[in-house]
């Protein structure tokens, strides 16, 4: 039989998968800019779309 290990750790190991998974589709996000000849992280994207759709922002208004 296999264990449930994230039933026995609870949130906790919940928490860590989680973060691994959203690494993992930064990664990837950041590849296909990358194949498409965008030099952009994907973490950064947010903030140049803000950044395209409303103009200039100040850092507090970007936050």
């Amino acid at each position: 039989m296999t264990r449930n290990v994230l039933a026995e750790m609870g949130f906790l190991a919940l928490a860590s998968r989680l973060k691994r998974l959203a690494e993992r589709v930064q990664a990837d996000a950041t590849k296909a800019f990358a194949d498409r000849g965008i030099p952009v992280q994907a973490a950064h994207f947010p903030l140049l779309a803000a950044l395209a759709t409303y103009g200039p922002l100040s850092v507090t208004e970007a936050v």
